[in-house]
């Protein structure tokens, strides 16, 4: 608990910007525009809602021609537990569309929160993580076409969730439950209903661990071990999902298009909404605020040379790791917490100095095992 008091506030000022953002929808004074949100989302949540407090599981939907297999139309996310959670929360309201939205702004929120977790874990500062919540849960990409495609709005929410847990697999000297916790919520993620939106996820999270991995030296053979752990847990969970809805594409009027009928992506032009956003397009998911993007070509700018990489030189402060020249492992976050104060930095570099212990896998380990 004491490691998590210093981020009450900035999580509390997250809070607070978000609930001013969505104050009207929160407060159910207005609501989402007509479309896709309301006429499908809704719609398949309210059938979900109806059969689920009946006790059964939502597997066909009746009445529309011959009946439908409800389970396997990915964008119904029968399987998304924070889905179920909503349905239980509002079941004697009888799922209003206000309970989705709810759900929606919640989403939101969370990834805000996971991206603080993941900016204060890279950057070390408070104030720079609350930034990038704001920047990414708060911005373009999330808050305009995913509020009505609620399927992409829930299924982004986890990457930076994802991303966090790779990085502190990588840095743990116990690396199994925080790459099993990242494969679960890479699994969530599929479950939350848009495959095309997870399938990006799922390459950005395999480069990221491969980068970590690497950059850790870890053996290939526990790189690829590992990965697999991670890739093949993810799917299982995904598979609840994945499984019937890929049974359902193949007899779909969709099953024989052509690549360019799926090729189609954002045009280049709508890039220079970073700047001007609405100049091309009513929906802006380039553009993150003015202020961010100025701030993050001043970092690019202005960026410092690390002190790991100073020649074969020691550097102890309150706010700069000691490290020795040319060892990543210096950078893990583990060992960036314990030298705040002096005391855990002279322990630490002991340690580096002359670790007395085995390593905790044998042959190129992810992490190596300190004494305490």
């Amino acid at each position: 608990m004491r490691q998590l008091r210093p981020h009450v506030g900035p999580l509390l000022i997250w809070s607070l910007i978000c609930a001013l953002f969505l104050a009207t929808l929160l407060l159910g004074r207005e609501r989402l525009p007509s479309g896709d949100f309301a006429g499908q989302f809704h719609a398949f949540g309210r059938f979900q809602a109806q059969e689920m407090t009946q006790g059964r599981l939502p597997l066909w939907l009746p009445g529309s021609q011959a009946g439908t297999p409800f389970a396997a139309d990915t964008q119904a996310a029968t399987f998304y537990l924070p889905r179920w959670l909503t349905i239980a929360l509002s079941a004697p309201w009888h799922f209003p569309l206000q309970a989705l939205q709810l759900e929606a702004a919640a989403h939101i929120w969370l990834a805000g929160l996971f991206t603080y977790a993941l900016a204060y874990d890279l950057t070390r500062r408070r104030e720079a993580a609350l930034l990038a919540a704001v920047a990414f849960g708060l911005g373009g990409y999330l808050t305009a076409y995913p509020l009505q495609q609620l399927a992409v709005l829930e299924s982004i929410t986890w990457l930076p969730l994802i991303l966090w847990l790779l990085r502190r697999g990588v840095h743990s000297p116990r690396p199994v439950p925080w790459l099993s916790a990242a494969a679960l919520a890479l699994g969530l993620s599929a479950l939350a209903g848009h495959p095309q939106t997870w399938l990006h996820i799922c390459y950005l999270a395999a480069a990221y661990y491969l980068f970590l991995a690497i950059r850790a030296r870890w053996a290939w053979r526990w790189v690829l071990g590992l990965g697999l752990l991670v890739g093949g847990l993810a799917v299982g969970v995904a598979m609840a999902e994945l499984l019937p809805a890929g049974v359902l594409a193949l007899q779909s009027t969709r099953s024989d298009v052509t690549y360019q009928f799926v090729a189609s992506g954002i045009p280049l032009q709508d890039y220079l909404q970073l700047l001007l956003p609405g100049a091309f397009s009513q929906w802006v998911p380039q553009f993150a605020g003015l202020a961010t993007f100025v701030l993050a070509l001043i970092a690019c700018l202005g960026r410092r040379i690390s002190p790991c990489r100073a020649p074969r030189s020691w550097i102890l402060n309150r706010r700069t790791p000691l490290c020795p020249s040319a060892t990543p492992r210096c950078l893990t976050p583990k060992m960036d917490l314990s030298f705040f104060n002096t005391r855990d930095a002279t322990r630490n570099a002991l340690r580096m100095a002359g670790p007395t212990s085995k390593p905790a896998f044998q042959g190129g380990s992810p992490a190596v095992k300190f004494p305490s």
